[in-house]
């Protein structure tokens, strides 16, 4: 059942981000792609030897922030909305969900969850709100707000991927050696390091380049 709850999460992520970036049918095809090289290895437990060397996950996480910066600075910013940007954060919220099911399978430890270290909910919550002040109330928050909350958003998210990469069974594994984090090294959780945290954080690099970007526009009227 998670499994399936994470691939509609994973295709959510994928949706919101393609119309919030807008995203050209070539990026779509070229992400099919890449989804297809790394759930093929994982459903057959290839990312399960960890003792092979250069461990094949650690690649496959390098590979994964190359072609994340790659795409960052091929992005336009400019053509994006804000609101859609904020929106791809609600898919925070089933995220950390299924995590915390996935720590009941003992597939992560605890401190991936809500219920340890892992405090990333508040960003899909703190989504929801914006946008229905943002679009019900037509109210804009001011632009340093946003920024702030993009910020944080980077901190914490980054937080729990320094934990999940250090919870798993890697030559740097520092935490959880009794329940190591192996969910993520099968499918179809592979997509969370590979799709859907990159996604999380282009968002966020995207608004804030946005936000700075306006924001420098506004010094530059005034001035």
């Amino acid at each position: 059942m998670s499994s399936i709850s994470f691939l509609l999460t994973t295709v959510l992520t994928i949706v919101l981000f393609c119309i919030a970036t807008k995203q050209s049918l070539r990026f779509v095809i070229l992400l099919m792609g890449w989804l297809l090289i790394i759930g093929i290895p994982a459903n057959a437990n290839f990312f399960l030897n960890t003792t092979a060397i250069p461990p094949r996950f650690l690649i496959a996480l390098i590979v994964t922030l190359i072609l994340s910066v790659i795409l960052f600075r091929r992005s336009v910013v400019e053509k994006m909305d804000q609101n859609r940007l904020i929106a791809i954060h609600i898919v925070r919220l089933p995220v950390e969900l299924i995590l915390y099911n996935l720590f009941v399978q003992k597939l992560i430890p605890s401190i991936m969850t809500y219920e340890g270290w892992n405090f990333d909910i508040i960003m899909g919550v703190t989504a929801i709100c914006i946008l229905l002040i943002q679009l019900l109330s037509k109210t804009r928050f001011h632009k340093r707000i946003l920024i702030a909350w993009n910020v944080s958003g980077i901190i914490l998210l980054t937080t729990i991927v320094s934990i999940a990469i250090l919870s798993s069974p890697l030559p740097i594994q520092q935490f959880a050696f009794e329940q190591p984090n192996i969910a993520v090294l099968q499918f179809p959780y592979v997509y969370l390091p590979t799709c859907i945290v990159p996604m999380v954080y282009l968002s966020h690099f995207f608004a804030l380049k946005k936000l700075m970007n306006q924001e420098q526009g506004i010094r530059i009227k005034t001035n």
